[in-house]
């Protein structure tokens, strides 16, 4: 693709923000935290403010840019999500709202955001098709609205949903390691092992894609009151990082990353 071509596309995907993003508040739940005063977009979940700080977007992950000379290729809609999250947030003061962790393991802070207008930011973001939800295990409020903005995207081929198939896979088809993917298919089976719990979708555990879920994660699921062994014989969709662990692999962080789809 052109550069001409590729700032057209950009500049569509822009346009089309205003139309695509509602005026969904930030949700009750979440407690002020702090405003800032925002320079740029370091991608499309990453804001630098004007005092050098960085603050990570809860709840979603947008397409990884990456520099020129990085080792890594930056993902498809990459340089789209970065501006319309700067296009949102730029030289604007912020109002930040946190819940659970409030940092990550870089000292990035995490927290949802407010918009001068009054949207939260995180809402505009999954609505116009600028990042995927992605939920963590203390990120968990207001994820019920964002998946719903974000199948009204999938539904339009809004933004990183026009190539779905770098992201979106099934089971039995093919799932790249070291890659955000998410991946549909039945639960063959549910095993509870030493206290750690196995979802397989495949015939074979050793060679299959498993989803595996630390007893530690598992309390969160028991604390919502869901079993995760009934989920044997369910047609799913998991999302999240993909390892090779006896085939491929998702960690799950928090129930918010597996739906059920019937």
């Amino acid at each position: 693709m052109t550069k001409w071509a590729s700032n057209i596309i950009a500049t569509i995907f822009l346009l089309s923000y205003s139309a695509l993003a509602d005026n969904s508040a930030v949700p009750s739940g979440l407690k002020f935290c702090g405003k800032i005063s925002a320079s740029q977009a370091k991608d499309g979940e990453t804001i630098i403010t004007v005092d050098g700080k960085t603050i990570k977007l809860a709840g979603i992950k947008a397409p990884e840019l990456w520099p020129e000379d990085a080792p890594y290729q930056s993902w498809p809609h990459a340089h789209q999500s970065r501006k319309l999250l700067d296009i949102q947030t730029a030289s604007k003061t912020l109002e930040m709202f946190c819940e659970g962790e409030r940092s990550d393991y870089t000292g990035a802070m995490i927290a949802h955001i407010k918009l001068p207008n009054g949207q939260w930011l995180q809402h505009s973001m999954i609505a116009a098709g600028g990042a995927y939800v992605y939920p963590r295990r203390t990120h968990t409020t207001g994820m019920m609205l964002l998946y719903a903005a974000e199948q009204k995207a999938r539904k339009e081929e809004k933004g990183i949903w026009a190539q779905s198939e770098q992201t979106i896979t099934t089971a039995d088809g093919t799932i790249r390691t070291g890659w955000f993917q998410i991946i549909s298919g039945k639960i063959l089976s549910a095993k509870n092992v030493r206290k750690t719990i196995f979802l397989n979708f495949g015939e074979n555990w050793r060679t299959d894609f498993t989803v595996e879920i630390t007893p530690k994660v598992n309390k969160a699921f028991k604390k919502n009151q869901i079993d995760l062994l009934s989920f044997e014989g369910r047609n799913v969709e998991v999302r999240g990082w993909v390892t090779w662990k006896s085939g491929p692999h998702i960690m799950l962080e928090s129930p918010g990353q597996i739906q059920i789809l019937e």
